[in-house]
C-alpha cells in the first residue's frame, strides 16, 4: 500500500466515541521517518498550533509527549479523563526534516474500562470530533 509522508491510521481512530482512560495512541510510520514527535491535548488550537519538533529533548509545547524513535509507534500517555475529548497529532521526523501530522481526536468513555456502548461496527450517533472550537 501507499506509505504516506505524514503518519497516519491513528489508533484510537479519529472520532472514536468510546476510548478506554488507559488508551495507548499507536500510529502508522510517516515515509522515511526515523522518529515522531507525539502531541496531545484537551485544546484543539494548542495541538493543532504546536511548532515543529527539533532536535534534543526540549518540549515544543505543553502538549508535547515525546519523541519516540522508530519502530516505537505505541505510546502511552498515561490517565486520560473520562468523558472527555482529547486531540493529538504525530509529526513525522526525518533526514530530510519535520512533517507535521493531521490534528485527530477521541472521546474517553464516561464509563469504566468494561463499559463501553460502542457496537461491533463503531456505528454511533457521534462521526466526528471538531478540530477547531466553534466561533
Amino acid at each position: 500500500g501507499k506509505v504516506w509522508a505524514q503518519s497516519s491510521s491513528p489508533v484510537p481512530p479519529h472520532g472514536f466515541p468510546e476510548a478506554f482512560p488507559s488508551q495507548d495512541l499507536m500510529f502508522n510510520r510517516g515515509r522515511r521517518a526515523s522518529s515522531h514527535d507525539v502531541f496531545l491535548g484537551r485544546d484543539p488550537c494548542e495541538v493543532t498550533g504546536a511548532p515543529l519538533g527539533r532536535a534534543g529533548s526540549t518540549p515544543v509545547s505543553s502538549a508535547w509527549l515525546g519523541r519516540f524513535t522508530w519502530p516505537r509507534n505505541i505510546v502511552s500517555p498515561g490517565a486520560l479523563r473520562a468523558g472527555e475529548v482529547y486531540y493529538w497529532r504525530v509529526d513525522a521526523v526525518g533526514a530530510d526534516g519535520v512533517v507535521k501530522g493531521e490534528t485527530w481526536c477521541f472521546r474517553v468513555s464516561a464509563g469504566g474500562e468494561d463499559d463501553l456502548d460502542v457496537p461491533w461496527n463503531m456505528a454511533t450517533g457521534i462521526h466526528s470530533c471538531a478540530t477547531r472550537p466553534a466561533g
